[in-house]
Formats: structure tokens, C-alpha cells, sequence
């Protein structure tokens, strides 16, 4: 049973602060291992847009792989030398990808409707990771370059159709898997057992999946989400295979679920909001998940990853995408399964290409074998040979930096290589022209061989050792059992000799350390980088960290124990339940731990359904908002959680137009200001009645809010807990709306939804 009443309150001022970050620049000068010339007579196309140009930059000192420190910046440039290579009608839509700004286009005296062809819709977009973004003059909307990947925001500033068509069919024509389909799930017809180096699966790193049901509404069958999902990690781990990474290196599917929840139409908001919704969070462990994956449905972005400042905090390895990408509405249907294993590059520290970056000098970015001046132009002693071919790895963009102009150039018929940036890894696009088989496109160089060149009658690199991705073969050197930090060699019979002139005759090196070159302007000036591209390393390095989040699961056979009984999920050992149920709150009792079940007496009540949107109790315009919610009966309880929303105070309709997202997902405004007090209806000596008790409020700090300190209550979820014991019957929310005298708030609040944990009594044996 639930009620709510609106009374009349008092008000207070709210007062919106504003967060400036300022970067600081670190200089390091290292010996130039290669050199190159550029031609400043290269062939290009400009386009004039008639706009300014935001461009994100970033200056990141990376310092240990541990700890990263992330800053950002921004330039700003004329985007009327924007530069077009090979296509002088290059469409907008086709600028792939950019992560660009479009500066408020009021101003412009240009309009999307303008664009060529006519009929373009916003949707048609988005693959371009581009933000439009909407700017008061120079209102920056600053990216965050090191997560973001990319995508049209702010889109309520610009006259076009954002509401979701009708339901869209997911790839119906794609090539076959080139992995097979992997769950975690041991009782799953397509689990993938843990390898033989790793018989716990502790480096497996599982992935939940949860999908909204705007996302479920371009589908036509529930089978075709599940199909993209599997899509999706057979072609990251067909990514990790071909990166040359160890075996149990391996991605898996630890669940698939929907979660019934109102988007806010903004892709980084709904991030921040779902990282830390109560629901997510439970599943995420009830799954026994490391990381967890979001499938939106808002049209108009892309894919975004949660920063990984604080790499030991496993709540904050969560990720998105817009499933519109999944639709054969999208023209490039098929190709943005990658967005996955993009994202995930992010989550475990992987960055773009050093060119979009200021002053880049950490070892972690993506390469572009058409950045002249940032490429590998000599290995071995030896000019490298570019093979004809325009390519770039995992974390980069088909767009790349033009020494000469310094700007970015489009590249329609660049590839997009499904591996990972390294010096060490090699690509042939035609093995076969090397002898080498037709499966052994991608070679990892183990060892560099001395010959003497007679010539010189000095020694040099004359041949190599080379792991083929298809034939790679590792041994494990630590224990599986205790060893957090694993140790792998290669098996010395599966590596290939060959020589360095043939190598450099048939293959492209995707990564490059420290790349010098003579500055384009005058031929003379040396330029000296410091970064390397080694996002490889990266993910080895930060892998077994995140893989080790949460246990895995066992045969159901295997499990001796009742694991649902007492609110847990199936075994991870055979004498050992795994986590509390998402249906239930973990708590420390009696010094045990013990999973405690709802309590609440109504669960059908859309108050209570784990329904993450609207549920028809609200407040009134400055009006405060009480709700009772009755429990199952006299309760001892031990966690109440509250999810809340804003609706405009008109219509009622679900509005977001308050939010706003910083430079990076870790600052965010506050929603409205308003205060949430918890109190309950609990039997105390020498009443005969209840006695109704303040619990604690979200201003007095008593109410955990679920977001990070510069994140203020963005997502508006709350959690009390360490709450009084003894037995109660009901408990009362409240929402007080705070406000000036005489201003009126264009927003009310709705409470979403309430859980209330506990036991029935105090004293009883579990």
C-alpha cells in the first residue's frame, strides 16, 4: 500500500557552483630512433564549412600505468582548412571520424536540412563521432578525449527528429563469426571453458550486458539482441587473437538483461546514472560480472566509456553504446560491432591516436599509418615499406592529423585493423606473398637476430623470430591458484624465423616508439616526440586486474549447496554460494555476512517493480512530496534505496533539460536542488502506537549518494543504511523541493522507485 501527500514548505536557495579545471605541460626531450621527411606538397581538398572548429586536445601525464591523472584542453582552429583527402564532394555525413565540435549552428546560417542529400537526418550522423554541440558563442562543450568516443550531443538545440521510428530489424546480412559465441554461464549451452592455463577462469573477463527497453523497441524478437550481443564479443575476441595476447585472455557473456528504465536522452547522463544504479550494480554481481555494457536506444550517439582514473574501482568499469548502430537502419550495419572492444580498450586504459592529444607522452595511444610524421618510417635499420595500404589499429580513427596543415584529414578508404597498437606486432594484408600461410596475417617479433652485413662488416638485425596469431601457443611460468600478476612465455616451437628484408618487403608495423621527424614547415627543424604507441602492453598490463573483479560460476552439478535459499546465486566453488541475488541487499550481522530480502508489502506497485522510470508518485509544483510504503510486517530494517527523476511541472512528462556532463563523465551538475528525508513507522518501548523516527536525510549526510564527489546527485539515486534496529512497519519518504520565496521551479520530482531490505525479526536465525 502506497500513499502520497504534497504539503506546503519553506524554501531555500540553490546556488549552482562551477568547476574550471586548468592543465598544466610537462616537456621531455629522448634520442630520435627514426627520422623522416615530410613532402609539404601533399594532394588535399578542402571543405569550407563556414564554422569554427572545436577540437579536443589533451596533455595526460601518465607517469605509472597505475595512477593516471587526466586533464584536458582545447584549440581552437578555422574548420575552413579542414583537410579532404581524395574527395572533393565529400559529404559531412561522411567524415568518419572526427570528434569534432560544431559550434552553435544559429549562428552559422547553416542548417542540417542545407546539407547534401537534402533528406540527411541527424541519425545519419553519428558514425562520424562528431558532437554538435549547442554553444553560446563560446560556450565550450569539452570532451573527454581518453573515454569518449563520440557522438552528437546536446542534440535538443537543433531542429531535428530525435524520436525513435519504428521497430528496426537487427544486421540481417553479416559475414559468419569469426569467434565462436562465449558465455561464462558453465549451465549455458555455449559456455566457453576455462583454459587449461587458467582453470579457474580468473582471467576471463565477463561482461552483463543490460539493454533498455528503448533499445528492445528497434528490434523486432528478443533472439536478435541476443544476437548482437554474441556478435559483439566473438569480434572483440577475434580483436584479442589477432593483438597476439595469451589464451585465457578471452571475453565472455556473463548475462544478457533487460532493465526497464527511463534514457535521458543524453548518453553520458544516462552512463553516470546507471554506473551506479542499484539494480545495475546488483546484477552486475549476481552475474558474477567484471565490467558491465549498456545498449541504449536514445538516437544520436555512439559509444562512451566511464573514465578509469581510479582503476581498483570496479564500479566504475561500465560502458555504452546507442543500439541504433545494431539496426540495418544504420548503412553501416556490420561494422560497429567494434564499438565493443573499443570501449573496453578505453576501460582498461587504452587511448586514441597521440595526435589528438597536446603534447602527448605516455606509451598508450592508437596508430595511423597515414600520420607521416607519427608513424613507423624505419625499423631494423631499415626504411619500412607502407605496402600501398591506408590502415589504422583498434583505438584510432580512420581521420588523421596532416603534418602540414596540422589539422585532421578524412580517409574514406582507410581500414580499420582488429588489433591492437604495438611496434612489436606486425600485419601482412597478403601472407601468402610471403610464404607465409593465408592465416598468418598478424606476427608478434619475439627476438631480433645479429648478422653481420658484408658490407660493413658490422653486425646487424638480419633476420627475426615471429609469433603467428594463428598458430601463438603460450606457456604459463606463475600459479594459477595464487598469482594475481600472470606470467606467460611463448612456446619456442611455434615461432617462425624470418628475414628482416622480407618482413619489411610484405608487413606494416602497427605501433611505433618515439617517432622523430623534420618539421614540414622548413626541412630542417627536428621534432622529437616522446609517446609510444603500445596499447597492446596496456591491456596485458591492466587485464588480470580487472578479469579478477568476481568469481566465477560452477557446473550446477558441482554445487552441493541450496545457493537460492538464502538469497545467493549458484556456487562459485562446490561448497561456496556466490553473491547475495539482485533481489537482495548484502549486509554484516552478528558478524556474518547474510542476504537480506525485500520487504516491502506490495511489489507489483510500480513503486517497488524495479522499474527505473516514472511511477505516478510525485511532488506538485512547490509542494513537498510524502510517500508511505507499508512492509510485509513488523521488519528490522537494513538498507532502503531510492531512485528518483524530474518531470516538467506542466506536463508531467519525463524532463532532463537541467543536466549537464563536464569535460569527463567524473563532473557533473546536480539535479535541482531538493532534499530527501527518510523516517519510519517502528514499535519502541512505551508506546503503544508506532512512533514515526527521522532516519536521516540526503543534507544531513546520513543518505549515501551514489555518485562521485564532483558528481554532486547527478544520477539521484540514494542509500541508507547503518538505519536504528528494531521492529517497523512502514517507512516514509519525503522529497522537499528547494527553491527561492516566490520563484517557482520549472521541474517536480518523481520517486522512481523504492526497495527496503531487512528481516523479520531482529533475533532470527538465517
Amino acid at each position: 500500500m502506497n500513499k502520497y501527500i504534497c504539503k506546503k514548505r519553506s524554501k531555500c536557495t540553490f546556488i549552482l557552483l562551477s568547476l574550471l579545471i586548468c592543465s598544466g605541460l610537462f616537456i621531455a626531450c629522448v634520442d630520435h630512433p627514426s627520422l623522416v621527411q615530410i613532402d609539404p606538397s601533399q594532394d588535399s581538398v578542402d571543405m569550407t564549412l563556414d564554422a569554427m572548429i572545436v577540437r579536443d586536445t589533451a596533455s595526460t601525464d601518465r607517469g605509472t600505468q597505475d595512477t593516471v591523472t587526466e586533464i584536458k584542453d582545447f584549440e581552437i582552429f578555422d574548420a575552413s582548412s579542414l583537410d579532404m583527402q581524395d574527395s572533393p564532394d565529400i559529404l559531412l555525413a561522411d567524415l568518419d571520424p572526427l570528434d569534432m565540435h560544431i559550434a552553435d549552428l544559429d549562428r552559422l546560417d547553416m542548417h542540417i536540412a542545407d546539407m547534401s542529400p537534402p533528406d540527411m537526418h541527424i541519425a545519419d550522423m553519428t558514425p562520424l563521432d562528431m558532437h554538435i554541440a549547442d554553444m553560446t558563442p563560446l560556450d565550450m562543450h569539452i570532451a573527454d578525449m581518453n573515454t569518449l568516443d563520440m557522438h552528437i550531443a546536446d542534440m535538443n538545440s537543433i531542429s531535428a527528429d530525435m524520436g525513435v521510428t519504428a521497430s528496426r530489424p537487427l544486421c540481417s546480412t553479416l559475414p559468419p563469426l569469426h569467434h565462436p559465441v562465449a558465455y561464462a554461464d558453465p549451465n549455458h549451452e555455449n559456455f566457453l571453458p576455462c583454459s587449461s592455463l587458467d582453470p579457474s577462469c580468473t582471467l576471463s573477463l565477463d561482461v552483463l550486458f543490460i539493454y533498455t527497453p528503448l533499445f528492445e523497441s528497434l528490434t523486432n524478437t528478443p533472439d536478435q539482441i541476443t544476437h548482437a550481443v554474441e556478435r559483439m564479443v566473438a569480434e572483440a575476441n577475434h580483436t584479442l587473437k589477432q593483438t597476439i595476447l595469451p589464451d585465457p585472455y578471452n571475453i565472455r557473456i556473463a548475462g544478457i538483461e533487460r532493465l526497464d528504465y527511463l534514457e535521458r536522452d543524453r548518453l553520458k547522463s544516462d552512463l553516470i546514472t546507471l554506473r551506479l544504479n542499484p539494480k545495475v550494480q546488483a546484477l552486475k554481481r549476481e552475474k558474477g560480472a567484471d565490467l558491465v555494457f549498456l545498449v541504449l536506444g536514445t538516437d544520436g550517439y555512439g559509444g562512451y566509456a566511464y573514465s578509469t582514473t581510479n582503476f581498483r574501482d570496479s564500479e566504475k568499469y561500465i560502458a555504452a553504446i546507442n543500439g541504433y548502430y545494431l539496426t540495418d537502419e544504420y548503412d553501416d550495419c556490420g561494422q560497429i560491432y567494434y564499438t565493443f572492444i573499443h570501449e573496453l580498450g578505453h576501460l582498461l586504459g587504452a587511448e586514441h591516436r597521440a595526435s589528438q592529444f597536446r603534447n602527448p607522452r605516455g606509451t598508450v595511444y592508437g596508430y595511423h599509418n597515414q600520420e607521416t610524421h607519427f608513424r613507423r618510417n624505419e625499423a631494423y635499420g631499415r626504411l619500412v615499406n607502407q605496402q600501398g595500404q591506408k590502415s589504422f589499429t583498434m583505438m584510432s580513427y580512420s581521420s588523421y592529423e596532416n603534418p602540414v596543415t596540422d589539422r585532421p584529414t578524412a580517409c574514406l578508404d582507410c581500414e580499420r585493423l582488429y588489433a591492437f597498437s604495438s611496434p612489436d606486432l606486425w600485419w601482412f594484408p597478403t601472407p601468402s606473398e610471403a610464404g607465409l600461410s593465408p592465416d598468418c596475417q598478424f606476427v608478434l617479433v619475439v627476438n631480433e637476430l645479429m648478422g653481420l652485413d658484408e658490407q660493413s662488416q658490422e653486425m646487424r638485425i638480419d633476420s627475426l623470430e615471429v609469433l603467428c596469431a594463428e598458430t601463438a601457443i603460450w606457456h604459463r611460468l606463475d600459479d594459477p591458484s595464487s598469482s594475481r600478476e600472470p606470467e606467460f612465455e611463448i612456446d619456442p616451437s611455434r615461432l617462425l624465423d624470418i628475414d628482416v628484408d622480407l618482413l619489411i618487403d610484405h608487413a606494416i608495423p602497427l605501433g611505433v616508439d618515439q617517432p622523430s621527424y623534420l618539421d614540414p614547415a622548413d626541412g630542417e627543424t627536428l621534432i622529437e616526440t616522446v609517446f609510444k604507441t603500445r596499447n597492446r602492453d596496456q591491456l596485458f598490463n591492466r587485464w588480470a586486474l580487472v578479469a579478477q573483479f568476481e568469481p566465477g560460476k560452477v557446473l550446477a552439478e558441482q554445487c552441493s549447496l541450496d545457493c537460492s535459499a538464502i538469497g545467493r546465486s549458484t556456487c562459485t566453488a562446490p561448497d561456496l554460494c556466490g553473491p547475495c541475488l539482485s533481489t537482495y541487499y548484502e549486509t554484516l550481522r552478528n558478524g556474518a555476512e547474510h542476504c537480506d530480502p525485500r520487504r516491502e508489502l506490495n511489489q507489483d506497485d510500480p513503486l517497488h517493480d524495479g522499474a527505473y522510470e516514472p511511477s505516478g508518485v510525485h511532488n506538485v509544483a512547490g509542494l513537498e512530496l510524502i510517500s508511505y510504503s507499508a512492509l510485509l510486517g513488523p521488519s528490522q530494517v537494513t538498507a532502503v534505496e531510492l531512485s528518483l527523476s524530474t518531470l516538467d511541472a506542466m506536463t508531467l512528462a519525463p524532463s532532463f533539460d537541467w543536466l549537464s556532463v563536464g569535460a569527463t563523465t567524473l563532473v557533473a551538475n546536480a539535479a535541482p536542488a531538493h532534499e530527501v528525508t527518510l523516517s519510519a513507522y517502528c514499535e519502541r518501548a512505551g508506546h503503544d502506537e508506532l512512533v514515526l523516527e527521522e532516519w536521516g536525510s540526503s543534507s544531513d549526510g546520513s543518505a549515501s549518494i551514489d555518485d562521485g564527489r564532483a558528481q554532486n546527485d547527478h544520477g539521484l539515486h540514494y542509500r541508507f543504511i547503518d538505519l536504528p534496529t528494531g521492529l517497523c512497519s512502514a517507512i516514509e519518504v519525503k522529497i522537499r523541493p528547494l527553491i527561492n520565496e516566490g520563484e517557482e521551479s520549472p521541474y517536480v520530482f518523481s520517486l522512481d522507485e523504492v526497495r527496503v531490505f531487512g528481516v523479520e525479526a531482529i533475533n532470527q536465525p538465517e
